[in-house]
């Protein structure tokens, strides 16, 4: 890839998710010269290095064949400063990032991971963005989580319409989102998050659907009643256990981290690691991190809020698709659903920390 190009057609903003992540992405793109660090001297200068562009990535449409181009940007933020308590830490890393894709002259870029957080909230807390649209990818997320469910549902001849389903973290942007999405689709919507505020305004907004709605801020007096959980809240590691919840209930664990600690064999056919599509025309990282970035357990898979502003590029419509929160309708989950079906990025099959699914 000619890495000297004028512009980009994206730029994807995110981070690691733990400091093996950190490990080997750092050992990755260090000099080969170079001796290894220990997780010890990693996490002392990991927070000092600036936010940087790291490699490109090519990714390639099936409907046209067409190849759209862009960078990664590695915002170095913690993995154990994934909260909101170090939030102004967390606005300063992603300022500097979106300044670097801003320079890059990317058509569109997207906040990915935990930096979404700043265009959830005000979209003014980034630098000058000279014309340039940023998109939290919460949209493409939200979509290929509820297709997910419905694709998990049918494998295990499980009726929707029968079901109680909890989303953890319902009132953020794509909880919110698949609430919307599954409103009168389900038996019962239990809706679970921090504040009970925002709790009771979701629940009195779902008043008109067929579903019958409960809510609470306590996860453990929801999990148990569920058939179908949706997991989504902001933590940085594991906090919901499958042990939890019933047998039978389907798990899709969107965190990043990771929401859900395995604690049982029961669920290993029934958990999985949602908001995740798979790039059947493939990409490219340039250099090639391949064997350290980004490793799943099938090809091409990546996530939702980095395939958002990829389908938008192939689709040459450089807008902030996804902002703010609460703005995810079912309209849009549609939409983008369909453009990324047209360019060959579908549904990633179902794996967990366990493996893949097995019938």
């Amino acid at each position: 890839m000619d890495g000297q190009s004028t512009s980009l057609d994206f730029a994807l903003i995110s981070h690691q998710d733990s400091w093996e992540h950190v490990s080997a992405f750092l050992h990755a793109i260090r000099s080969q010269d170079l001796e290894s660090m220990s997780i010890d001297k990693i996490k002392d200068i990991f927070s000092w290095i600036p936010p940087r562009k790291v490699f490109h990535v090519g990714v390639r449409s099936t409907y046209n064949g067409r190849e759209v181009r862009g960078a990664y940007i590695e915002s170095f933020i913690p993995p154990d400063q994934l909260q909101l308590t170090y939030f102004k830490k967390l606005v300063q890393k992603v300022q500097q990032a979106s300044a670097c894709a801003v320079r890059e002259k990317a058509k569109i870029v997207t906040l990915g991971g935990f930096t979404s957080i700043i265009l959830e909230g005000n979209i003014d807390l980034l630098p000058s963005r000279q014309g340039t649209p940023f998109t939290t990818g919460n949209t493409m997320t939200a979509a290929l989580v509820v297709k997910g469910v419905e694709q998990a549902c049918a494998l295990h001849n499980i009726s929707l319409s029968e079901c109680n389903l909890l989303v953890i973290g319902s009132t953020g942007d794509i909880g919110s989102g698949c609430v919307n999405y599954f409103a009168g689709k389900v038996k019962q919507l239990l809706l679970c998050a921090r504040r009970v505020s925002l709790l009771e305004e979701q629940s009195e907004h779902l008043k008109g659907s067929s579903s019958a709605v409960r809510f609470s801020n306590d996860p453990a007096s929801l999990l148990p009643l569920a058939d179908i959980v949706i997991s989504v809240a902001s933590t940085s590691e594991p906090e919901f256990s499958t042990s939890q919840c019933q047998p039978h209930t389907l798990i899709c664990d969107v965190g990043y981290p990771k929401n859900i600690l395995p604690d049982d064999q029961v669920h290993k056919n029934r958990l999985w690691h949602g908001g995740l599509g798979q790039i059947t025309g493939g990409y490219y990282f340039d250099p090639d991190y391949t064997g350290s970035f980004y490793i799943f357990p099938y090809p091409n898979v990546g996530h939702g809020c980095l395939l958002e502003p990829v389908v938008l590029a192939m689709e040459e419509r450089y807008e902030s698709y996804s902002t703010d929160r609460g703005r995810i309708t079912i309209e849009k989950i549609e939409e983008i659903w369909e453009l990324s079906q047209k360019h060959g990025i579908v549904l990633a099959p179902f794996f967990n920390q366990e493996g893949v699914w097995q019938f």
